[in-house]
């Protein structure tokens, strides 16, 4: 019932899945054994994640695996550990993402195609956020065979979209900084993004009903379809956007208005984008803000922010170090633990 309710939290059953999560609590009361323990914890954890929960879902995850520890919970503990490394990488935190990902990987049975398929996708995300599409690509195969078998509509979902906005994000970083992008390459993640959107309505998941319009307008962006992109991004409410999301459609927006001769309302949109930049926002995504603005700064004849320009080529430069840094640890795990082809 726990694992019943884990699935119908990925499908966005959320009803459902509280349902069965109570039924337990109500059988077991406060004799709940450890194994069913760790299984209800995952299953919470799961309502959570997919509710934009995150603290409480790694508070749920972070209790199950300990406790799959502690007691030698040994069919529980390799879908803690996939669950661990998913929040892992969600943080940044790639050294613990990537022994979590060992634990994972190694320990889950064959059969378990839910913990295979979620620490497959895991290290595909890992390699594409690398910069090497090439290393992520047969563990997003990896992670689409396992979840089609699995059924779990949610992480084909979420590989579609992963694939779609890695792709645009490095297309958009590259139009920020005026490096010339070719017509085939905006072709593919177009293709990518059409291939999300269709999955999520034959489906009828609404998981990325609000990612799927802001990475569709990002690429309209990077074509220079101005009007169109301004159309797209009106369309969306950016109150329920999450929080790091916000500063990047803002700035967008500014940068589509400027392009079309909106001079005041770039203005004001630049402002609003540098503001509501958070602590959470990734470096990488820091310096196309700034680099988006130095550009509109350059058109303007007038600054902005100060140093605008120096600032994100330093962040610029620190994300391309972390994308070393990692796609070589990747490798070394890789490597060392004969996982270099996904079985």
């Amino acid at each position: 019932m726990c694992r019943r309710a884990a699935y119908f939290a990925r499908m966005g059953r959320a009803k459902a899945a509280t349902k069965d999560i109570d039924e337990v609590k109500a059988r077991f009361g406060h004799q709940l054994d450890t194994e069913v323990a760790c299984w209800l914890l995952l299953a919470e954890g799961a309502l959570h994640f997919f509710q934009e929960r995150p603290s409480e879902a790694y508070d749920r995850f972070r209790t199950a695996y300990g406790m799959a520890v502690a007691f030698d919970v040994s069919l529980a503990r390799p879908t803690c550990a996939a669950w661990m490394a998913h929040i892992e990488i969600n943080e940044n935190r790639f050294e613990s993402m990537i022994r979590f990902l060992g634990e994972a990987l190694c320990t889950a049975d064959a059969e378990d195609h839910h913990t295979l398929g979620r620490a497959s996708l895991v290290l595909a995300t890992a390699y594409h956020f690398s910069g090497s599409f090439e290393k992520a690509q047969p563990w997003y195969e990896c992670t689409r065979r396992h979840a089609t078998t699995e059924g779990d509509r949610s992480m084909l979902s979420a590989m579609f979209h992963n694939i779609a906005a890695f792709r645009v994000s490095n297309l958009r970083l590259s139009d920020a900084f005026g490096e010339e992008i070719s017509e085939a390459v905006t072709a593919r993640a177009s293709l990518e993004a059409s291939s999300a959107l269709t999955y999520d309505l034959t489906v009828r998941s609404d998981s990325y009903e609000l990612l799927v319009p802001t990475i569709r307008g990002q690429l309209l962006t990077v074509e220079k379809r101005f009007y169109e992109a301004i159309v797209v991004f009106a369309s969306i409410d950016e109150t329920l956007l999450p929080s790091r999301l916000r500063p990047l459609v803002s700035i967008d927006r500014a940068w589509c208005s400027l392009s079309l001769g909106l001079e005041q309302e770039g203005r004001e949109l630049a402002v609003a984008a540098v503001q509501s930049v958070g602590s959470d926002l990734d470096a990488d995504d820091l310096a196309f803000v700034l680099a988006r603005v130095s550009a509109m700064e350059a058109i303007l004849k007038m600054s902005l922010i100060p140093f605008s320009r120096d600032r994100s080529l330093e962040l610029l430069a620190a994300h391309r170090h972390v994308q070393r840094e990692l796609e070589m640890q990747l490798d070394q795990f890789t490597s060392k633990l004969h996982l270099g082809r996904p079985k």
